[in-house]
């Protein structure tokens, strides 16, 4: 399907519409951003902490129709974040930044299983960690 087809599936309220932002909920205002990124058909979207003000299962459901989308329209996201179980739900690839600066990038299975940098094994050991081996994010 195409990028026109599948934006039907990012479901608002038109209710919505002649509310003031402050009035939505976490959620609905993710969505409602995401909705409106999405209007400029892009290839790329930067996601700067798109889950950080989000309870736990909006996070999942966000995150999940984010991966949708992307594997739909063939959508890539920069995706900025300091939850590294988000990026490592999100990302094929990482690049961690210390200080302002890149200090390790690598594919994201490699990048967890060794860690070449100090604050890249912090970010990893501050990850909640998932139990019988499930994602931390569902």
């Amino acid at each position: 399907m195409g990028k026109k087809g599948h934006r039907a599936s990012l479901t608002l309220n038109a209710q919505l519409a002649g509310l003031y932002p402050g009035s939505l909920s976490g959620g609905q205002a993710q969505r409602a951003a995401i909705a409106r990124a999405l209007a400029a058909s892009p290839d790329i979207i930067v996601l700067d902490e798109p889950t950080s003000s989000l309870d736990v299962s909006t996070q999942a459901m966000l995150l999940n129709l984010l991966k949708d989308l992307a594997a739909a329209q063939a959508l890539s996201y920069i995706l900025i974040s300091h939850d590294f179980a988000v990026v490592s739900y999100m990302a094929g690839r990482i690049a961690v930044m210390h200080e302002g600066r890149i200090v390790e990038m690598n594919d994201t299975k490699t990048l967890i299983a060794a860690p070449r940098h100090a604050y890249t094994a912090q970010l990893i050991a501050a990850a909640p960690q998932p139990r019988g081996g499930q994602s931390a994010i569902v």
